[in-house]
């Protein structure tokens, strides 16, 4: 199969991005060419956590990325200028992460159990 980065294809006007590649989303972000106002990225599963996600955190930090909602599996950053996260959004992050976490720690408590 042919690959080719992503740089290779990103024109640099891209303003929506969902990444989903199975454990490689990091090096679309790092040869990435566009900055678009939203990104979605596969960060964690239920016991899953994306082998690069302290360079994803970092490159978002680094090109004025906020995270602003996650689901199951896909953590969603928006530039701090493109939209106003309201309380009610953060709070909801907040909630979710915690879920997140928990959900992983169970793992643990059944391996204890054993």
């Amino acid at each position: 199969m042919p690959c080719k980065r992503f740089s290779e294809i990103d024109t640099g006007e891209f303003d929506l991005l969902s990444i989903d590649i199975e454990g490689s989303e990091w090096y679309v972000l790092k040869y990435m060419v566009s900055r678009p106002n939203v990104i979605s990225v596969e960060t964690h599963g239920k016991f899953y956590v994306n082998p690069f996600i302290n360079e994803i955190k970092a490159w978002m930090l680094k090109n004025n990325y906020i995270i602003w909602y996650k689901d199951r599996s896909d953590s969603v950053y928006v530039k701090k200028e493109f939209i106003d996260i309201t309380s009610y959004e953060k709070i909801a992050l907040i909630l979710k992460n915690t879920w997140l976490e928990l959900r992983r720690q169970k793992r643990h408590f059944r391996l204890s159990k054993k």
